[in-house]
């Protein structure tokens, strides 16, 4: 049960490379950005620099 519509997304990989995906991290910021935006705060793309980073020191 949920009181609000509920969005899916689909993305290619699995339980473990899903979060080296960009776009999962770009979802993950806007849905950030909209509910704080809520509550009346701003907020940097930390998800995005967080996987950003990650594949800066995979390399």
């Amino acid at each position: 049960y949920t009181e609000n519509s509920v969005t899916v997304h689909f993305l290619e990989g699995n339980h473990v490379s899903i979060i080296e995906n960009k776009d999962c991290a770009n979802i993950i910021n806007r849905v950030l950005v909209e509910n704080e935006r809520q509550d009346g705060k701003t907020a940097d793309n930390v998800v995005t620099s967080i996987v950003e980073n990650a594949r800066e020191v995979a390399v």
